[in-house]
């Protein structure tokens, strides 16, 4: 993770959107094409070019 960090920081890309109120944003999600049953599903990569779709995601309003 902390490279991640590292490597965003170093292109100067954001890291953080503190200024989006995360309940702002769960209405929207809501309405995103990968929304199935109710539920979010999300698009992770478990390598370059591996993309893995996963509905099992907890959700958690903390911040790293």
């Amino acid at each position: 993770m902390e490279r991640r960090r590292r490597l965003l920081a170093r292109f100067r890309l954001p890291i953080r959107a503190s200024e989006v109120p995360v309940e702002d944003m769960l209405p929207a999600m809501s309405l995103d094409k990968k929304t199935a049953g109710g539920a979010n599903r999300w698009v992770l990569l478990e390598d370059m070019g591996m993309p893995l779709v996963r509905g099992d995601v907890p959700f958690t309003l903390n911040n790293p």
